[in-house]
Parts: structure tokens; sequence; C-alpha cells
């Protein structure tokens, strides 16, 4: 702007006249020569301005307060607090989603996720993990149990592979590692795994009505191609 270019010009000509008072001219022009100091101060201002010319600031933006270190630890605290709620096992989502079927009884839930059987055949899995949502729970902890059954081998009976209580106290995710339950799985003729929610009667269903919502349970599977085994076989040709 015009006035702060006229304020740098009267700036350098107050510096000329204190150098002129001490005597030090150049004697290459005959004006008077700044100081270093002084010299360096008087670039740094015209540096300044320019730059403040070319991004068409009238004067130094302000730099913002940071937020102060209570506000911080107190924001920490409330998202350490959410996690423990929702979650058991930290999970990974990665390589692919299972949707599941769902059953209802008053008392339970049952979610029933299958496996095809090409998958299982030629598939290592390296981790699976089972998400579930929870709607609003209502006031206080709710409490849960969920259960991994699978097919009985000797008989049409399931098995408990797994047991887990939670405590729901707002809605949200929660992840449960079901890595072990889905690799006993896959040596099996039919792969199937079932989840077992047992819950307040009062609560009802905690699952989304819609099947293609985004909130509906889904199990993520990390897994690799098995690759044959192979033996070389050396021998001595006589």
């Amino acid at each position: 702007p015009p006035e702060m270019t006229v304020t740098v010009a009267l700036l350098l000509l107050s510096l000329l006249r204190v150098a002129a008072a001490k005597g030090a001219w150049c004697p290459a022009c005959g004006v008077a020569a700044l100081a270093p100091g002084t010299q360096r101060d008087a670039l740094l201002a015209l540096a300044k301005q320019s730059i403040l010319t070319k991004l068409r600031l009238p004067a130094r933006p302000s730099v913002p307060q940071p937020p102060a270190r209570g506000a911080l630890l107190t924001a920490l605290r409330r998202m350490r607090a959410q996690r423990s709620d929702t979650a058991v096992t930290p999970g990974m989502l990665r390589d692919g989603r299972v949707q599941p079927r769902r059953s209802s009884t008053p008392r339970s839930v049952h979610l029933h996720f299958r496996f095809s059987q090409e998958v299982a055949g030629d598939t290592e899995i390296l981790q699976a993990t089972l998400y579930l949502f929870w709607a609003a729970p209502g006031p206080g902890a709710q409490p849960v149990t969920v259960r991994l059954l699978q097919p009985d081998p000797a008989g049409p009976n399931m098995t408990v592979a797994s047991e887990t209580r939670l405590e729901v106290r707002r809605s949200g995710w929660t992840t449960l590692d079901v890595g072990a339950a889905v690799r006993s799985l896959f040596g099996q003729d039919t792969p199937w795994l079932t989840v077992e929610l047992d819950m307040p009667e009062d609560w009802g269903s905690p699952l989304p009505s819609d099947h293609s919502d985004s909130h509906w349970p889904f199990v993520v599977a990390q897994a690799r191609a098995r690759t044959p085994h192979r033996v070389h076989r050396r021998g001595v040709d006589c």
C-alpha cells in the first residue's frame, strides 16, 4: 500500500541522516554509508514489505493462540473413554467383508456368516475381525454376551468356540477378534460361523432393520493364497 511505502522511505531517510551525522560517507557515490547492523535492518524491512505487497496484505497476519494444555488433556480423556466403551480387541479393515444373515428370538440375536468352499480350500486366514454396531442402548450400561458358535463335526449340535461379555454404554462400533474361529472353520465341510448375542429383553435388537444399512455387522479377513509344498528329490545316476 502507498502508506506503507512512504513509511519505509521515511525510515531509510532517517537512517541516512544518522549515518551522515557520524561522518560515514561512501567514497564512490558520496552518499552516507550505513552501519552493518543498520543496513541489515533496512534490508529486512524492505524484504518484508515486498512480501506483504505481493501477497496483497496490509500488515503481517497474527498467529492464533494454541489451545490450552488443560483443554487438550480433557479431550484426550474423553476419546480414550469412548474407545474403551466400544472396543474390545483392535481389528484391521482389510481384504474383504462377509455379510451375515440374522435370526432373532425375544432373548438373543443370531448372525450367520457363510464362507464359500472354494475360498476355504485355497486360502490361509491370517486375521479376522468381527464388526458390530450397537444402536442406542438406553440409560445405563447394558450387558451383552457374544458367543461364537461352530458346527460340531460329531453331530448336528453347535459348539461354543469363545464367549465374551461386554457392557454397552453408548451407540458405536465394537470389534472382536475371530481369527482362531474362522481358521478352524476352514478345515470343515460346512464353513459356517454363528454369532449369538444375548442381551436384556427390554433392549430389543441392537442391529439395523435394513440389510443395506452401512452399520450392518460384517467380518473382515486378511488372507493369502496357500502355496503347495514341494519336495525336491535328488538321486545319483549310475
